[in-house]
């Protein structure tokens, strides 16, 4: 049997556990948001800047390459793919969140 102050570190461990879950679930959502308005060009420009320099040091740099090729095929019906996905995820997660949370 737990002890009234172990009770209490377990729940606190829970709370705060849920609570990074909440935080996560709301970046999912401002990502899908995001993701939703930006111009597919707009998304790739970024992408490939942030590995370009990874590309120009390492040329066989598995990950950059990688991300690469993936934002050059980067199209409009994926990003309304990705941004359904996003958003829809992130607001279940956080309606369970906010569920779990209520009932303490």
């Amino acid at each position: 049997m737990d002890t009234p102050v172990q009770e209490k570190h377990i729940y606190e461990y829970f709370f705060w556990s849920v609570l990074l879950k909440g935080l996560i679930s709301l970046g999912e959502v401002v990502a899908g948001i995001v993701v939703l308005f930006m111009p597919p060009a707009a998304i790739t420009g970024w992408v490939l800047s942030l590995v370009g320099d990874e590309l120009a040091e390492i040329s066989g740099d598995f990950i950059s390459g990688q991300l690469a090729s993936l934002a050059q095929q980067f199209a409009v019906a994926s990003t309304t793919f990705i941004a359904v996905y996003l958003l829809s995820r992130g607001l279940i997660k956080l309606l369970l969140v906010w569920a779990l949370l209520k009932n303490q």
